[in-house]
């Protein structure tokens, strides 16, 4: 059957995203050009600014499906009553533990972050999940963002400076982790994490 038009510039797009990634992770976002993904995909300049008007286009195109992941676990969370806190950090752990590049590229380069925050909404869909998983309470957004932080910091400090990927000991211990800075938190005792599982906590 013949590719439509729609299709063949979707396959392109997806060249140009590839590319791009690529780059972003060998070079930085900084010091990525636009002349420099052309060269990589063999076309001119103007070719891919028929696809993406910009560098930030391309990033911002690489780093939204990530964020409505992000979204997804949001919408989940505002509509479990009461939360099952651990499920919660589970869902953050598999979305933080997933070997995306994309997020490496954003914890990697300063300018990737601040260029694509205003014009992806970030501040504001990470708040959404915040109170989501305070579920309305003011007073339980300080023990959220405890447990987000700790979890946070154990999963992307950890990719940053090694290779291997997470063993299910290692999300546990994450897990473990933001149950007892969520719990302090809150000043009370912290929640004891079952035993690591075959699944892991990547496998929900």
């Amino acid at each position: 059957m013949a590719r439509t038009i729609g299709s063949t510039a979707e396959a392109t797009q997806q060249r140009i995203l590839a590319a791009a990634q690529d780059l972003f992770a060998e070079r930085g976002y900084a010091g990525t050009s636009i002349r420099d993904i052309a060269e990589r995909v063999s076309m001119t300049k103007a070719a891919l600014y028929y696809h993406f008007p910009g560098k930030l286009d391309v990033l911002a195109a690489l780093v939204e499906p990530r964020l409505r992941e992000l979204d997804e676990i949001a919408g989940w969370a505002e509509h479990q009553r009461p939360l099952n806190r651990e499920e919660a950090l589970r869902r953050m752990i598999a979305f933080l533990a997933d070997p995306n590049p994309t997020f490496a590229i954003l914890a990697d380069d300063p300018s990737a972050t601040h260029d694509t925050a205003e014009r992806l909404d970030i501040r504001a869909r990470v708040e959404r999940l915040e109170h989501a998983l305070a579920a309305g309470d003011p007073r339980e957004l300080l023990a959220v963002r405890c447990a987000l932080g700790t979890v946070r910091g154990g999963i992307l400090g950890t990719r940053l400076r090694r290779e291997a990927p997470f063993s299910d000991a290692d999300l546990e211990a994450v897990l473990r982790a933001g149950l007892a800075a969520w719990d302090a938190a809150r000043g009370a005792p912290a929640a004891a994490a079952p035993p690591a599982s075959g699944s892991g906590v990547a496998g929900g």
